[in-house]
């Protein structure tokens, strides 16, 4: 349930977790995402949409209407812990690991299109609040590796995950969603785990 709460004027942002991931298909303008699971602990997510340039219509010697600029794409980087092997095979699209356990990432190889979601947690009037995402149709770009060997202490290497983002193929050409905020993370993360098909006893 939204929250109930009185909220301030506006909300600074303080938090980011539980990034999911969920295989997309869509279907007579329909959206679906199947074999949602976490993706591993989220650091941090940024978005970069790409938009249409603004148009404007001139009459009378003056401007006289506008149309303005609309999403045409983007990218999302999603810095995590980093990837479990499930995880991995689920948005890179690899093949089962072969008799001895390896996972090939070769030519035949093709990232799926996926669901991608997460919380934002947010402070507002003395109050936590959370607030799901959803980016409706994404493909994850060739994963970077970087991992460095310890010196006279550990080292917590993260993982980035650049997305290439793409309209949905809804009626709506949803590229985002979000929903109202709740006040705990748990209603959050069920609101977000429903949004991508993902049963509440699941992930």
């Amino acid at each position: 349930m939204a929250t109930t709460k009185t909220l301030a004027a506006g909300m600074f942002s303080t938090g980011f977790s539980k990034p999911y991931v969920a295989l997309y298909s869509a279907s007579a303008g329909k959206l679906t995402y199947t074999k949602g699971q976490i993706l591993a602990r989220g650091i941090e997510v940024k978005i970069s949409p790409d938009s249409a340039d603004d148009v404007t219509g001139y009459a009378d010697n003056g401007a006289a209407e506008s149309a303005g600029g609309y999403f045409t794409g983007g990218k999302a980087t999603v810095t995590v812990d980093g990837l479990t092997l499930a995880a991995r095979k689920l948005v890179t699209g690899a093949q089962e690991p072969d008799a001895d356990g390896w996972v090939h990432e070769s030519d035949s190889t093709v990232a799926p299109y996926v669901g991608l979601g997460w919380i934002v947690r947010y402070k507002s009037n003395g109050s936590d609040l959370y607030m799901p995402f959803v980016l409706s149709k994404a493909k994850l770009n060739p994963i970077n590796d970087d991992n460095s060997t310890q010196e006279d202490k550990p080292t917590f290497n993260t993982q980035d995950l650049e997305f290439a983002l793409f309209r949905a193929d809804d009626t709506q050409h949803t590229w985002r969603m979000y929903n109202d905020v709740f006040d705990t993370e748990a209603e959050a993360e069920a609101a977000l785990k429903k949004s991508l098909g993902i049963a509440a006893t699941e992930a």
